[in-house]
């Protein structure tokens, strides 16, 4: 009987030790999600679950996919085309630029940007690929860029013409104010003068504490 005892006191004691140990080993700790604007290196490192770098910029940060709708001053760009023709895109800082005359593509704000023909004028259009939803004004469609090619999802001004004159008063266009603090946007508008006026941007302020973006990059304190 004592013999049957202690084969049945070792596999418990076994069984012991080996929950001490286990018990003694430190979970492995699972890193914070990123928050949007933090650097990064892939996008599961994000609670947006997007890591790319703004275009023309090097380093990547945590982007809103458009997926999840952009912010009041964003618009929605295509950083890259993938597999099955699966798009990329991203909630970037809206910058004046639509409509704007252009020589080239890489004169307007956005690599998905093109500089399009309107009439006898070249002039930036803006990418609406994701959704094709384009400014009150604008219409999203396939136009000629500065180089001779077809230009698919286009944001471009529905009168067909980019210049303040009679026929376009009152079609507005993206406009911005700068300075030490930082850029913001706006519209302004074609006037019965034939010019763009009341660009309607704030002044860039430093920032306070006030639930407001007060220098216009995305944050507010």
């Amino acid at each position: 009987m004592r013999y049957e005892s202690r084969l049945t006191l070792l596999p418990l004691a076994f069984c012991c030790s080996l929950l001490v140990a286990c018990s003694s080993e430190v979970p492995a700790e699972i890193p914070a999600l990123l928050k949007e604007g933090e650097p990064c290196a892939a996008d599961d490192q994000c609670e947006t679950r997007m890591c790319a770098p703004l275009p023309g910029e090097t380093d990547s940060t945590c982007r809103r996919a458009c997926e999840a709708g952009c912010k009041s001053e964003e618009v929605c760009t295509t950083l890259s085309v993938g597999a099955l023709g699966k798009l990329r895109a991203a909630c970037v800082p809206e910058r004046a630029g639509l409509c704007v005359t252009c020589e080239y593509d890489g004169d307007c704000p956005y690599p998905a940007d093109a500089c399009v023909k309107l009439g006898d004028r070249f002039a930036c259009g803006r990418d609406c690929a994701f959704d094709q939803t384009c400014p009150e004004g604008y219409r999203c469609i396939e136009a000629e860029s500065s180089a001779g090619d077809k230009v698919a999802f286009q944001c471009v001004p529905a009168s067909g013409s980019c210049a303040c004159m009679p026929a376009t008063v009152g079609q507005k266009r993206p406009c911005e104010r700068s300075n030490e603090h930082g850029t913001c946007t706006g519209v302004e508008e074609c006037s019965e003068e034939l010019v763009f006026t009341g660009c309607d941007a704030r002044e860039p302020a430093p920032e306070v504490c006030n639930l407001i973006d007060d220098d216009c990059d995305g944050e507010t304190d």
